[in-house]
């Protein structure tokens, strides 16, 4: 049985011609000298496939057993903080659509926070997730940190690089968060936590 047209094996690619794409051709030779046991990466992912409890390349296991399909599920776990947070945002219009949370995580990691350039705060956002010092962190931070996740789902790029071009204190989208932060808050609402 041969390979599929999807799957390269080595030896047509070292006989494919460079007709174009010359640099993939000699890329895609390199790596297969480099590593021949590797085969083609989609194949070998479909017989690992094939040993799983619940199989999903259909058919039969290899005792014969028919196949078991767990149910399917989706389970959405979003933080509560995450909510709160969300629900401040969505009062403010300063972005063109509303702040998506359902990919962004809250991670308590104390042991970032012991990097040099991480030490002065209590969180940092990244695209997807928020880093925070301590578990039991106050609204207000979880809100800022959003309005940083919110500004770079809009600007992914431009964003993040400001605070390497313009500083810390200079910078308008951190003056953004905190006037996020500021707007959005009621009265006695100042640094209460969500367990």
């Amino acid at each position: 049985m041969g390979a599929p047209s999807w799957c390269t094996t080595r030896s047509s690619v070292r006989e494919a011609p460079a007709r174009g794409g010359g640099r993939l051709v000699r890329c895609l030779t390199t790596l297969r000298l480099l590593a021949p046991e590797a085969g083609c990466r989609r194949t070998r992912s479909r017989e690992r496939l094939r040993h799983l409890p619940y199989g999903v390349t259909g058919g039969t296991f290899r005792d014969g057993a028919p196949e078991r399909r767990p149910e399917t599920r989706t389970v959405s776990v979003v933080d509560d903080r995450l909510l709160v947070a969300k629900s401040r945002l969505d009062r403010l219009d300063w972005w063109p659509r509303p702040v998506r949370i359902g990919r962004v995580r809250l991670v308590t990691a104390p042991w970032a926070f012991r990097l040099p350039w991480l030490s002065r705060f209590d969180g940092f956002a990244l695209h997807g997730v928020i880093l925070l010092r301590r578990g039991g962190a106050s609204t207000d931070l979880v809100t800022h940190e959003l309005c940083h996740v919110w500004q770079m789902q809009h600007r992914p790029l431009r964003m993040p690089l400001s605070y390497l071009l313009r500083g810390y204190a200079a910078n308008r989208y951190e003056r953004q968060a905190r006037a996020a932060v500021d707007a959005t808050r009621s009265r006695g609402e100042e640094h209460r936590t969500v367990p």
